[in-house]
Protein backbone atom coordinates (compact mmCIF):
# COMPACT_ATOMS: atom_id res chain seq x y z
CA UNK A 1 0.00 0.00 0.00
CA UNK A 2 0.82 3.72 -0.79
CA UNK A 3 1.20 6.57 1.63
CA UNK A 4 -1.23 8.32 0.07
CA UNK A 5 -3.83 5.39 0.55
CA UNK A 6 -2.39 4.60 3.59
CA UNK A 7 -2.96 7.83 4.76
CA UNK A 8 -7.09 7.62 3.67
CA UNK A 9 -7.43 4.52 5.40
CA UNK A 10 -5.59 5.94 8.61
CA UNK A 11 -7.77 9.58 8.54
CA UNK A 12 -11.78 8.05 8.65
CA UNK A 13 -14.06 10.71 7.54
CA UNK A 14 -17.08 12.05 8.91
CA UNK A 15 -20.60 11.42 8.20
CA UNK A 16 -22.26 13.53 5.77
CA UNK A 17 -25.92 13.36 6.83
CA UNK A 18 -28.60 10.93 8.48
CA UNK A 19 -31.60 10.33 6.43
CA UNK A 20 -34.17 7.56 6.63
CA UNK A 21 -33.23 5.19 3.96
CA UNK A 22 -35.04 2.46 2.30
CA UNK A 23 -34.26 -1.29 2.88
CA UNK A 24 -33.97 -2.14 -0.37
CA UNK A 25 -31.56 0.50 -1.46
CA UNK A 26 -29.08 -1.20 1.81
CA UNK A 27 -26.35 -4.15 0.60
CA UNK A 28 -25.13 -5.58 3.38
CA UNK A 29 -21.58 -5.37 4.28
CA UNK A 30 -19.13 -7.87 2.40
CA UNK A 31 -16.32 -7.78 5.51
CA UNK A 32 -18.56 -8.11 8.33
CA UNK A 33 -16.21 -9.38 10.88
CA UNK A 34 -19.27 -11.18 12.59
CA UNK A 35 -20.41 -14.72 11.91
CA UNK A 36 -23.31 -14.92 10.15
CA UNK A 37 -25.98 -13.45 12.05
CA UNK A 38 -28.69 -16.00 13.48
CA UNK A 39 -32.61 -16.02 14.00
CA UNK A 40 -32.00 -15.45 17.73
CA UNK A 41 -29.82 -12.57 17.42
CA UNK A 42 -32.45 -10.72 14.79
CA UNK A 43 -35.09 -11.60 17.56
CA UNK A 44 -33.69 -9.85 20.24
CA UNK A 45 -33.15 -7.13 18.18
CA UNK A 46 -36.63 -6.78 17.07
CA UNK A 47 -37.63 -6.77 20.48
CA UNK A 48 -35.28 -3.52 20.95
CA UNK A 49 -37.19 -2.07 17.91
CA UNK A 50 -40.35 -2.80 18.87
CA UNK A 51 -39.91 -1.42 22.48
CA UNK A 52 -38.75 1.95 20.34
CA UNK A 53 -34.78 1.90 20.63
CA UNK A 54 -33.20 1.87 16.95
CA UNK A 55 -29.99 3.31 16.40
CA UNK A 56 -29.11 4.27 13.20
CA UNK A 57 -27.23 1.60 11.03
CA UNK A 58 -23.82 3.25 9.23
CA UNK A 59 -24.09 3.18 5.55
CA UNK A 60 -21.94 4.44 2.31
CA UNK A 61 -22.40 5.26 -0.97
CA UNK A 62 -21.87 3.12 -3.57
CA UNK A 63 -23.22 3.92 -6.75
CA UNK A 64 -26.80 3.97 -7.01
CA UNK A 65 -27.36 2.48 -3.89
CA UNK A 66 -25.27 2.58 -0.07
CA UNK A 67 -23.43 -0.70 1.44
CA UNK A 68 -23.78 -1.28 5.43
CA UNK A 69 -20.58 -0.57 7.88
CA UNK A 70 -22.56 -1.38 10.62
CA UNK A 71 -25.59 -2.61 12.29
CA UNK A 72 -26.64 -5.93 10.15
CA UNK A 73 -29.01 -6.95 12.82
CA UNK A 74 -30.75 -3.94 13.19
CA UNK A 75 -30.80 -3.73 9.05
CA UNK A 76 -32.44 -7.94 9.53
CA UNK A 77 -34.76 -7.11 12.28
CA UNK A 78 -36.15 -3.92 10.54
CA UNK A 79 -36.84 -5.95 7.77
CA UNK A 80 -38.22 -9.30 9.59
CA UNK A 81 -40.86 -6.58 11.29
CA UNK A 82 -41.95 -5.20 7.99
CA UNK A 83 -40.61 -2.02 7.84
CA UNK A 84 -39.81 -0.04 4.67
CA UNK A 85 -37.22 2.75 6.15
CA UNK A 86 -34.51 2.61 8.84
CA UNK A 87 -32.58 5.78 10.08
CA UNK A 88 -28.79 5.79 8.48
CA UNK A 89 -26.05 7.89 9.13
CA UNK A 90 -24.47 8.08 5.67
CA UNK A 91 -20.74 8.44 4.22
CA UNK A 92 -19.75 9.31 1.10
CA UNK A 93 -18.02 5.85 -0.75
CA UNK A 94 -15.17 4.72 1.42
CA UNK A 95 -12.12 2.22 0.45
CA UNK A 96 -12.84 -1.63 1.78
CA UNK A 97 -9.79 -1.04 4.44
CA UNK A 98 -12.10 1.98 5.53
CA UNK A 99 -15.38 0.11 5.57
CA UNK A 100 -13.40 -2.94 7.69
CA UNK A 101 -11.60 -0.83 10.14
CA UNK A 102 -15.09 1.01 10.96
CA UNK A 103 -17.02 -2.19 11.12
CA UNK A 104 -14.65 -3.73 13.57
CA UNK A 105 -14.42 -0.43 15.61
CA UNK A 106 -18.27 -0.14 15.59
CA UNK A 107 -18.40 -3.80 16.98
CA UNK A 108 -16.01 -3.89 19.17
CA UNK A 109 -17.75 -0.36 20.66
CA UNK A 110 -20.40 -2.46 21.52
CA UNK A 111 -18.90 -5.80 22.54
CA UNK A 112 -20.31 -7.98 19.94
CA UNK A 113 -17.46 -9.76 18.73
CA UNK A 114 -16.32 -12.80 20.36
CA UNK A 115 -12.49 -13.65 20.05
CA UNK A 116 -12.02 -15.20 16.69
CA UNK A 117 -13.95 -12.34 14.80
CA UNK A 118 -11.75 -10.40 16.45
CA UNK A 119 -8.80 -11.53 15.63
CA UNK A 120 -10.43 -12.12 12.23
CA UNK A 121 -10.99 -8.61 11.87
CA UNK A 122 -7.44 -7.44 12.95
CA UNK A 123 -5.95 -10.01 10.00
CA UNK A 124 -8.36 -8.19 7.54
CA UNK A 125 -6.62 -4.95 8.56
CA UNK A 126 -3.17 -6.66 8.13
CA UNK A 127 -4.39 -7.37 4.61
CA UNK A 128 -4.96 -4.21 3.98
CA UNK A 129 -1.17 -3.33 4.83
CA UNK A 130 -1.08 -2.36 8.30
CA UNK A 131 1.03 -2.92 11.07
CA UNK A 132 0.52 -4.54 13.92
CA UNK A 133 1.48 -1.75 15.92
CA UNK A 134 -1.13 0.46 13.43
CA UNK A 135 -3.47 -1.87 14.51
CA UNK A 136 -3.00 -1.68 17.93
CA UNK A 137 -3.59 1.86 18.21
CA UNK A 138 -6.33 2.01 15.68
CA UNK A 139 -8.18 -0.22 17.84
CA UNK A 140 -7.43 0.65 21.30
CA UNK A 141 -5.05 -2.63 22.34
CA UNK A 142 -1.22 -2.86 22.76
CA UNK A 143 0.67 -5.00 20.22
CA UNK A 144 0.98 -7.40 22.23
CA UNK A 145 -2.87 -8.40 22.13
CA UNK A 146 -3.06 -7.58 18.80
CA UNK A 147 -0.30 -10.15 17.99
CA UNK A 148 -1.67 -12.75 20.46
CA UNK A 149 -4.86 -12.92 18.69
CA UNK A 150 -4.05 -13.21 15.19
CA UNK A 151 -2.02 -15.89 16.78
CA UNK A 152 -5.65 -17.76 17.56
CA UNK A 153 -6.66 -17.75 13.77
CA UNK A 154 -3.72 -20.78 13.49
CA UNK A 155 -6.19 -22.97 15.81
CA UNK A 156 -7.83 -26.00 13.73
CA UNK A 157 -10.99 -25.17 11.45
CA UNK A 158 -12.53 -27.61 13.70
CA UNK A 159 -11.84 -25.48 16.96
CA UNK A 160 -13.22 -22.03 15.27
CA UNK A 161 -16.36 -23.34 13.62
CA UNK A 162 -17.77 -25.32 16.74
CA UNK A 163 -17.01 -22.82 19.49
CA UNK A 164 -19.16 -21.28 21.81
CA UNK A 165 -19.31 -18.14 23.59
CA UNK A 166 -18.07 -19.34 26.81
CA UNK A 167 -15.24 -20.92 24.99
CA UNK A 168 -13.52 -17.67 25.76
CA UNK A 169 -10.18 -16.17 24.58
CA UNK A 170 -8.38 -17.42 27.85
CA UNK A 171 -9.71 -20.79 26.97
CA UNK A 172 -8.30 -20.36 23.03
CA UNK A 173 -4.61 -19.40 24.51
CA UNK A 174 -4.53 -22.37 26.44
CA UNK A 175 -4.67 -24.56 23.28
CA UNK A 176 -1.96 -22.54 21.60
CA UNK A 177 0.57 -23.77 24.18
CA UNK A 178 -0.01 -27.45 22.74
CA UNK A 179 2.62 -28.50 20.61
CA UNK A 180 0.38 -29.97 17.79
CA UNK A 181 -2.99 -29.29 15.90
CA UNK A 182 -4.39 -33.10 17.30
CA UNK A 183 -3.41 -32.13 20.74
CA UNK A 184 -5.34 -29.01 20.36
CA UNK A 185 -8.42 -30.75 18.86
CA UNK A 186 -8.00 -33.77 21.80
CA UNK A 187 -8.24 -31.11 24.44
CA UNK A 188 -10.92 -29.06 22.77
CA UNK A 189 -13.32 -32.06 22.13
CA UNK A 190 -12.41 -32.90 26.07
CA UNK A 191 -14.05 -29.25 26.89
CA UNK A 192 -16.62 -29.79 24.41
CA UNK A 193 -17.95 -32.75 26.52
CA UNK A 194 -17.13 -31.04 30.02
CA UNK A 195 -17.05 -27.51 29.82
CA UNK A 196 -14.83 -25.61 32.69
CA UNK A 197 -13.62 -22.37 33.41
CA UNK A 198 -10.13 -21.11 32.01
CA UNK A 199 -8.49 -21.20 35.14
CA UNK A 200 -9.12 -25.31 35.51
CA UNK A 201 -8.56 -25.63 31.71
CA UNK A 202 -5.03 -24.15 31.84
CA UNK A 203 -4.67 -26.16 35.30
CA UNK A 204 -4.72 -29.41 33.69
CA UNK A 205 -2.23 -28.92 30.85
CA UNK A 206 0.87 -31.51 31.10
CA UNK A 207 -1.07 -33.74 33.91
CA UNK A 208 -0.22 -37.03 33.91
CA UNK A 209 -3.99 -38.60 34.34
CA UNK A 210 -3.14 -42.23 32.99
CA UNK A 211 -6.12 -41.95 30.82
CA UNK A 212 -4.10 -43.43 28.07
CA UNK A 213 -1.73 -40.37 27.15
CA UNK A 214 -4.55 -37.76 27.00
CA UNK A 215 -3.28 -34.22 27.99
CA UNK A 216 -5.93 -33.08 29.91
CA UNK A 217 -8.24 -34.19 32.29
CA UNK A 218 -10.98 -32.42 32.54
CA UNK A 219 -13.24 -34.31 35.05
CA UNK A 220 -10.83 -33.24 37.68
Amino acid sequence: MNKKAMDKLLTLPKPRYEAELPLDMIDLNPYQPRDPIGEEDVEGMKSYIQSGILEPVIVHQKGDKFELVAGERRLRAAKALGMSTIPAMIYLELTPGQVKLMSLQENLGRKDLDWLEIARGYQALVEEGLAQEQIAGLVGADKTTVSRRLALLGLPEEVKKLRRRNFLEGHAAVLLQLETPEEQLEAFREWQKAPVTVKSFRAGMGVECGNGGRIFDLDK
